[in-house]
């Protein structure tokens, strides 16, 4: 187990069963992503090892954000139209924060690349 900070945030105020049916899919959907957040961290290992410390925690975050992102579109694609239904009965103002941080991170993870190195 771990603190469900992003569960926190983008479930906030919604209703116990659909928060907890949400919360559910995307930390199933965590374990779904996981080959394909894998194969960005080994994309950008050796990058990662002969570049500075900012580098690197920016490289995390990125691979962080990109988790993120996937386990919640994971839970877009199980959920289907109910997802846009129950956020328009119950607005949550961390929604679309959550979405364009992710975004932006997941990103950076290939706009930090050198010029040199393979895509």
């Amino acid at each position: 187990p771990h603190p469900s900070v992003v569960n926190g945030f983008i479930r906030h105020g919604l209703p116990t069963d659909a928060r907890q049916r949400l919360s559910y899919w995307h930390e199933l959907g965590h374990l779904q992503a996981l080959p394909v957040v894998a194969l960005a961290a080994l994309l950008t290992a050796r990058s990662f090892l002969h570049r500075g410390w900012h580098y690197r925690v920016l490289v995390i975050l990125g691979l962080n954000g990109l988790w993120e992102w996937l386990a919640e579109a994971y839970v877009m694609l199980k959920v289907g139209r109910d997802y846009q239904r129950i956020y328009r009965q119950t607005p949550n103002p961390f929604l679309i924060p959550f979405w364009v941080s992710v975004s932006l991170l997941s990103v950076a993870l290939f706009l930090l690349r050198k010029p040199g190195e393979r895509r």
